[in-house]
């Protein structure tokens, strides 16, 4: 009893102990207080506290003892704002030692009521709450344990604030919250990130992991980590906002990933095809700043900076021998674009570079020497947030820099970056990019050159991102050259290896190598020879990652005399090894105009020297036979002979007196294909040892049928004189193959086109697939015969299917008969912005309509212009039409979509009359603002609140055409770049006049009935669009502001064509 006893109170004590028992210190009254304050080593806390009580508890090692410390705001979680639709967020924030955390949020924290829902849970993921409205604003929240996580869900609605935190206070143990470094290097935290498994379609979902006491985080993903290769995206982000890497496929299972800083962001985005597990991670391991470090304080200027700054701050990099330093700024950087400017200068003063707007937030500047300088001088205007430095990084390599652009790069540039290996013996250098490397897609364009000036590859987007390039010379050159659009990371190298003339003979170290993916309508030859006199064959063994478009992009092999070696498209050389007789190849790659895959690259070259020098002295044969069997009806006759001299033996055969089963029987054709004629197929009959049968004598051939219809029909032969049996075979006259088969997409689907057959066709059938190899297909079936089209609707978007089709006929038995399938074609299904889609229909139906995606909103959504041209394709003049700068014009809630309307119904009427068009190639953009049309709130036409007459990002379009501070702007300049239009007209409502040069005030005034004209006004000085469009082409323009949404399409039209015949 009594041992049951004492185990029960043990176990008693170990519950206690492992369970939360927070208790406060009470206030002890017999001490005189002495309030401290104390900010910790690592600078991200402070607390106040009385020194006496601290002492004695101290002294008295007392378990309950607690101190509340506030915790640096930098780290707080805090959503976007306004937060974006149909999107999910989630936060973990932790503060290792912490008994509890006291979080206060802002008073300006808002969902909208009911449906998007803010939850938060704490460290064992129980939840703590849930709460939608303002029912979490100035709210302060109390979660036991030392982490919480907030998770914000929206639906496809209104959007709001979201939510911002004041003020976290951690309560922590004073006996356990160490002065010295004595803490363990490495903790966990139960708090894992993951996804649901399987992810949803269409999603954007971001998890933030905190820990405000971590110089850095390493994160271990689960092996069953998997998304859709190169569709859906892990992006992993460090605290600066700084991408650590992209992921697809199984790229992260079971891989661990460091983040330099206090946090990382792991966002999931997805298509709307298939999907897969997901990600989790096992663990979550953060490396503790080390408190006796040297804290180093980095130039930053106030947040806001003051009016009229003048204010200058150095930082001077303790070792004087670094030749430059890197200094990262923040991502938060932003002063008034082209007033207020922040100027870094290099040790010996001189300019690094000056900069405005936001374009130091997150960027790399490379200052020479150790030391640099900060200034900012500012107007009395508008305040922003200034700059900060987040970190500095010595470059101390004396054989010099890897090349590498600013990140992220600038518009317009035009560099060369050069590198030349010091190693005397290099022959070639393997270049590896780093992960980061992406730029604008077909727009942004680096070009490698070798040291005699050939080009080794121009490359774009994602192309070098962790690729490795084979230069065959000692040194390299890089041109960066882009456009006035979008910019990205630029490029960096991770590593430079240097090939020397020590490589074996049979190993030329400049493999042949394509561009990765290659570009269309290529025809490039690669060359490599082996200099050894004694190579007698090359073995070359390709990549497993080898690939281009089956069929129609080619690589032929031809050895050292030109003789083809082979041809090969698909993955057919992927880990394949070919075999080219002599010292040296050619390849040659040549390329259509469709799709691009990797192309080719060469794993490794093996030479084959020649061994035949000795030749073996030959015996004379004397061969005996030694078996004599004869054949009998079941048994062939076998004699065999043997020599004497060496062993060898050969054999000698006679047939056996073969019944009908031991014969091969062949038809010259088993399948016909109807065309009015009879069809007879001749008839083989053969021994197994190739002996023919003669007909007439061996064997008769009776038919059935007139083999002339559609059906199946039977060869009957009988064997004659000694041979035994009968033997009956089946072949088939099917109906025609389908001719002018061809597809194309339409929005949301496809149509599918062939030459009707009204002769000997019952129907037909057509499938398609996500699949090439139709692993599972769908098949609609047309039962007329003299259609001639289908059209397959309600698919996924913007997906590749493929489609293939036949005919069929009930035969002369009954049984249905298919004709041969048509060659399989791939389709991308249409796709639109949905308040285009009576354009995009048009797009898709008339051939002389094109729709082009020129950019992206704010909020990602596409800005799309259709180009229509004449009816005889030729053209003179360009006019562009533009529709809905503003989503808000001030008569109604978003009436901007009334312009929208109006520029969809021109489209519409000029894919159908395009003679109306004259000479003229004619460019409509229906909606240059889909955001404010879309979700725009207000018609404000400044501020920070400002979404709806402006874009999301609280810019007016139509002001903005002479600082282009708007990415919507920045499109619509690359695309009239593009167009250079001779006529340009912008649509406008409701101020019932017209601006800009005066024949077109004149025109679409008196057409369309307005009361004003405003000749020869432009609104240059005010970033009117027209004023752009008028100062930089020369164009003929109006700003046309119909009279009220009531829009008369006829009037529009009328006005258009008169402008057209004018400017013919």
């Amino acid at each position: 009893k009594l041992k049951k006893s004492l185990a029960f109170l043990m176990s008693l004590l170990i519950i206690l102990s492992c369970t939360g028992i927070y208790a406060f210190a009470e206030e002890n009254e017999e001490h005189i207080h002495n309030e401290q304050t104390v900010i910790s080593d690592d600078g991200k806390c402070e607390y106040t506290y009385c020194d006496n009580a601290l002492v004695k508890n101290f002294e008295q090692k007392q378990d309950n003892s607690y101190a509340d410390i506030l915790l640096t705001k930098k780290l707080y979680p805090e959503s976007k704002h306004n937060y974006d639709n149909y999107t999910m967020q989630n936060f973990a924030f932790s503060y290792p030692g912490a008994v509890k955390l006291t979080i206060t949020f802002s008073s300006q924290t808002k969902t909208e009521q009911d449906y998007d829902i803010i939850y938060i849970n704490d460290i064992n993921n129980r939840s703590v709450g849930s709460y939608s409205g303002d029912e979490l604003a100035g709210k302060t929240i109390t979660v036991d344990g030392s982490a919480f996580r907030i998770r914000l869900t929206t639906d496809r609605s209104k959007t709001f604030y979201g939510f911002s935190i004041d003020k976290i206070e951690a309560t922590v143990s004073l006996n356990s919250y160490q002065y010295e470094n004595t803490r363990e290097d490495i903790v966990s935290y139960p708090i894992m990130p993951g996804t649901v498994h399987s992810y949803n379609n269409n999603a954007d979902e971001s998890y933030t992991y905190i820990d405000a006491d971590a110089s850095s985080l390493s994160l271990y993903f689960s092996d069953k980590t998997r998304t859709e290769q190169n569709y859906d995206f892990i992006t992993i982000y460090d605290y600066a906002g700084n991408t650590v890497g992209r992921y697809s496929g199984t790229e992260l299972a079971g891989r661990s990933v460091s983040v330099e800083g206090p946090s990382a962001t792991i966002r999931l985005t997805s298509d709307h095809s298939q999907t897969y597990y997901g990600y989790e991670l096992n663990n979550i391991t953060s490396v503790k700043k080390d408190r006796a470090e040297d804290v180093r304080q980095y130039p930053a200027s106030a947040h806001p900076y003051a009016y009229n700054s003048d204010d200058t701050a150095s930082y001077t990099y303790p070792d004087e021998n670094v030749k430059a330093l890197k200094v990262t700024f923040s991502n938060k950087c932003m002063t008034e674009q082209n007033y207020d400017i922040i100027t870094v200068r290099n040790a010996d003063g001189s300019l690094a570079g000056k900069y405005s707007g936001d374009e130091l937030a997150g960027r790399t500047v490379i200052v020479d020497g150790n030391s640099f300088s900060v200034k900012i001088t500012s107007d009395r205007s508008k305040q922003f947030y200034g700059y900060a430095v987040t970190e500095v990084t010595p470059v101390t390599d004396d054989a010099g820099t890897y090349p590498e652009s600013p990140h992220p790069y600038t518009n317009r540039a035009s560099d060369t970056y050069h590198y030349e290996s010091k190693n005397e013996n290099a022959k070639a250098l393997r270049v590896k990019f780093s992960n980061d490397t992406y730029t604008e897609k077909d727009y942004d364009i680096i070009s490698v050159y070798d040291a005699n000036g050939k080009l080794v590859g121009n490359y774009s987007g994602h192309q070098l991102s962790c690729e490795t390039i084979t230069i065959p010379t000692p040194s390299f050159d890089i041109k960066f050259k882009t456009d006035h659009s979008k910019t990205y990371y630029g490029f960096s190298i991770a590593s430079i290896i240097e090939v020397t003339d020590d490589a074996a003979p049979e190993k030329t170290v400049a493999y042949p190598e394509s561009n990765h993916n290659y570009e269309n309508y290529a025809d490039q030859d690669y060359s490599y020879a082996c200099t050894d006199p004694l190579v007698k064959s090359l073995k070359l063994k390709f990549s497993a990652k080898t690939k281009t478009e089956k069929d129609y992009d080619i690589i032929t092999i031809t050895d050292s005399q030109g003789k083809t070696v082979g041809k090969y498209s698909g993955d057919e050389l992927a880990g394949k090894t070919v075999s080219v007789q002599g010292s040296s190849f050619n390849i040659n790659f040549r390329t259509d105009r469709s799709k691009s895959f990797y192309g080719f690259s060469i794993d490794d070259i093996t030479a084959v020297y020649d061994t035949d020098d000795f030749k073996k002295e030959e015996l004379e044969h004397n061969y005996v036979k030694v078996i004599d069997r004869d054949a009998s009806i079941y048994r062939d006759g076998t004699v065999v002979y043997a020599c004497t001299n060496c062993g060898d033996t050969y054999n000698e055969y006679s047939s056996s007196y073969p019944a009908i089963g031991d014969l091969i029987i062949t038809l010259s054709d088993d399948e016909y294909i109807y065309n009015g004629n009879t069809h007879y197929p001749r008839v083989s009959v053969k021994t197994k040892h190739g002996t023919s049968f003669i007909e007439g004598s061996d064997y008769d051939v009776k038919y059935s049928g007139n083999g002339k219809n559609i059906g199946y029909y039977y060869a009957e032969i009988t064997l004659k004189n000694e041979y035994i049996g009968k033997s009956i075979m089946q072949y088939s006259v099917m109906p025609k193959n389908i001719s002018g088969f061809k597809v194309k997409p339409v929005l949301g689907g496809f149509s599918v086109y062939w030459d009707a057959q009204t002769n000997e066709v019952d129907g037909y059938d057509i499938e398609y697939s996500s699949y090439s190899d139709f692993r599972t297909y769908e098949t609609i079936n047309e039962s007329q015969s003299y259609y001639y089209a289908q059209r397959v609707s309600n698919l996924y978007r913007n997906k590749t299917y493929y489609v293939r089709m036949h005919s069929y006929k009930r035969g002369n038995n009954g049984a249905l008969i298919y004709s041969n399938y048509t060659p399989v074609t791939s389709v991308t299904t249409g796709d639109c912005l949905y308040i285009n889609t009576r354009a995009a229909e048009a797009s898709y139906e008339y051939d002389n309509v094109t729709k082009e995606i020129f950019g992206y909103s704010y909020q990602g959504r596409p800005l799309e212009a259709y180009i229509i041209t004449p009816a005889n394709g030729r053209y003179r003049n360009t006019i562009v039409l533009n529709f809905a700068i503003h989503g808000f014009e001030g008569e109604s809630y978003r009436d901007g979509r009334y312009l929208v309307e109006e520029g969809n119904s021109v489209v519409e009427y000029f894919a159908r009359n395009p003679g109306d068009l004259k000479n003229m190639r004619l460019v409509v953009i229906p909606c240059l603002n889909p955001d404010g049309v879309i979700s725009g709130t207000n018609e404000l036409y400044t501020g920070s609140s400002s979404f709806g007459r402006n874009t999301a990002n609280h810019v007016d379009l139509n002001r903005d055409f002479n600082s282009f501070r708007g990415q919507e702007s920045r499109a619509m300049r690359s695309l009239l770049q593009k167009y250079n239009p001779d006529v340009f007209c912008d649509f406008h409502g409701w101020l019932n006049t017209t601006l800009g040069t005066p024949k077109m005030c004149d025109i679409f005034s008196d057409t369309l009935g307005l009361s004003r004209k405003q000749a020869n006004h432009y609104g240059s000085s005010s970033g009117y669009m027209i004023g752009y469009v008028h100062d930089t082409y020369g164009a003929a323009v109006a700003l046309v502001e119909y009279r009220n949404s009531s829009i008369s399409h006829t009037r529009t039209i009328n006005a258009i064509c008169k402008a057209i015949n004018y400017y013919n």
